[in-house]
């Protein structure tokens, strides 16, 4: 991962984390690519999946594409009045509109745009006899500008 990469990284957690309704919504906190076994749920995932570069002449790099998969995951509990579809559409919700249209500075660069392209089909993984986990996702695309 590229050092601007792994800052917009830093960048989407702070977001994320710090936000009081999401952390309502997400007693499992917010995890880079993968949560550890036993997060509570419902959670959060995200992850850079793919990068794509743009240069001018003479081999300049003058942009940036990251795509960042994010998505709620939760499992179904029995206890809960919510059902673990309702509560992933929830966090992905207030995950779009905290990063949906976001941009911010970096040091070096300036990250013109952070914006949802789609959506991650929902499904479901059946972990044990008696535990299933409910996913959803959304991918976003962050442009940077290296100049």
């Amino acid at each position: 991962m590229s050092v601007l990469s792994e800052t917009v990284r830093r960048q989407i957690f702070e977001v994320l984390s710090t936000d009081l309704i999401l952390n309502e919504l997400t007693p499992g906190d917010f995890h880079h690519q993968v949560a550890p076994q036993g997060t509570a749920s419902p959670f959060v995932v995200y992850f850079r999946s793919s990068n794509l570069a743009t240069y001018a002449f003479a081999n300049n790099l003058v942009f940036e594409k990251d795509l960042w998969m994010i998505k709620a995951l939760a499992e179904s509990d029995a206890a809960s009045s919510v059902s673990p579809e309702q509560q992933v559409e929830d966090v992905l919700s207030r995950i779009d509109t905290l990063l949906n249209g976001m941009s911010f500075t970096l040091e070096g660069a300036t990250i013109l745009l952070m914006r949802r392209i789609g959506d991650i089909t929902p499904y479901i993984e059946q972990v044990s006899a008696d535990q299933v986990v409910h996913h959803h996702g959304s991918m976003y695309e962050v442009t940077i500008n290296n100049g």
